[in-house]
């Protein structure tokens, strides 16, 4: 049977999919209206842990209670403890904060154990928490693509964490393929680990978040934040001695590590050069994460995201939520490139030498086809397919319409 292929600009697409899922211009997502479920302990994935035994990787999940919306917003919490201790439970008051305003809210593991801290050690530690934090993320696709239990809205998923939880989130939402990890991983260590993505589950779905809550933590390289990520609000300590709040050495419990970062001020000013959307909120302290259980950090976030959420304006300085913003252009192209599509007999083709890479998802994030290169034969599918293509440098998007 012949399909009818349409191409259209996918970055459009969630700002339609957003305005069907809520109104803008109430206090929902703002004010706590919920009494909160909890559903404790699921299991998510499973990889090796620090000591090399076989470790399983639990959620726990918070509802609110009593809400007929038909999906939700999702943000998945990070706990703190410098990769060596703590625990899930430990950011259970902030799931519960956030499904009281409506959000599904979610407290996961990330492998943690004690290690001698070194440049290469604690680097391998940040992996471990990316590559769980992925693997929960798409877990989240996965189970939207089996019914939807949790009435999870795909396209409104944020990463959230506290110190660790932080770097581990802040490594999973803008760290991908084409940024250079060998100055901290060889070749060989980094794809027994499973390279971008990890080991810990859920192969095929996709890692797409779309903000990131950022609570005292820190991202390896600057570069590694290019100009096609996602919004993030970063509260930070200015005389913080273990997650630096600008570039300078990490410590794991006081120990230093040889291993720099660059902290929450650096992160933000890199935002803005690239004219993405940020805040940062600085402490004039020299504690870790000195405002944890203050309501201002919050009620700030909750904010930030009700302004992502709707395309508008975030007033950092002001705290308040602005304008729409002007929606993306509606041609299909980036900095460096034009894209000329072309498909043929059911194959893609796009007439650009620089794309390295493809892949095919539908929308609730499985992955339907991927390849190397510049043509790939489309998938027998029908209905509206997310195309995602890799000039080298950075990623593009477009939707296709298959009918």
């Amino acid at each position: 049977m012949n399909r009818i292929i349409s191409i259209f600009l996918f970055a459009a697409l969630p700002y339609f999919l957003q305005a069907q899922a809520f109104n803008c211009d109430n206090d929902q997502y703002l004010l706590p209206e919920f009494a909160v479920d909890e559903t404790p302990g699921i299991l998510f994935g499973n990889n090796i842990g620090v000591n090399g035994q076989s470790e399983d990787l639990l959620l726990d999940i918070y509802e609110p209670s009593g809400d007929t919306s038909v999906v939700r917003p999702v943000i998945l919490w990070g706990f703190g403890g410098s990769f060596v201790g703590g625990s899930r439970g430990q950011v259970g008051f902030l799931c519960e904060d956030y499904a009281a305003m409506g959000y599904v809210a979610i407290a996961y593991d990330y492998r943690i154990g004690f290690f001698i801290p070194s440049s290469t050690s604690t680097a391998l530690a940040v992996l471990r928490g990316a590559h769980d934090t992925r693997a929960a993320v798409r877990w989240l696709y996965k189970s939207a693509q089996e019914g939807n239990p949790y009435r999870i809205d795909t396209n409104r998923i944020f990463l959230a964490g506290v110190s660790a939880g932080a770097v581990s989130a802040i490594h999973a939402a803008y760290l991908f393929e084409g940024d250079s990890v060998f100055d901290y991983f060889t070749p060989l260590t980094w794809n027994s680990l499973g390279g971008f993505s990890g080991l810990s589950g859920n192969d095929g779905y996709s890692e797409k978040v779309h903000g990131v809550i950022n609570y005292s933590g820190a991202v390896g390289l600057n570069e590694w934040i290019d100009g096609d990520e996602v919004p993030m609000i970063s509260f930070h300590d200015v005389g913080d001695n273990i997650v630096p709040y600008d570039r300078r050495e990490v410590n794991v419990f006081g120990i230093p590590t040889g291993l720099i970062v660059s902290g929450s001020e650096v992160i933000d000013r890199r935002l803005d050069t690239l004219g993405l959307t940020h805040c940062l909120e600085s402490y004039n302290s020299n504690s870790h994460v000195s405002y944890l259980y203050n309501s201002e950090p919050f009620e700030r976030s909750v904010r930030f995201l009700k302004a992502v959420m709707c395309n508008r304006y975030y007033d950092c300085e002001a705290d308040s939520i602005g304008g729409e913003i002007t929606p993306p252009s509606t041609s299909i192209s980036s900095a460096n490139d034009n894209f000329v599509i072309d498909i043929n007999q059911g194959v893609l083709f796009i007439n650009n030498l620089s794309i390295e890479q493809i892949e095919i998802y539908d929308l609730l994030g499985k992955r339907l086809a991927s390849c190397q290169g510049n043509s790939l034969a489309l998938p027998a599918y029908k209905g509206v397919m997310y195309i995602r293509i890799y000039n080298g440098i950075r990623w593009e998007s477009f939707g296709l319409n298959a009918r």
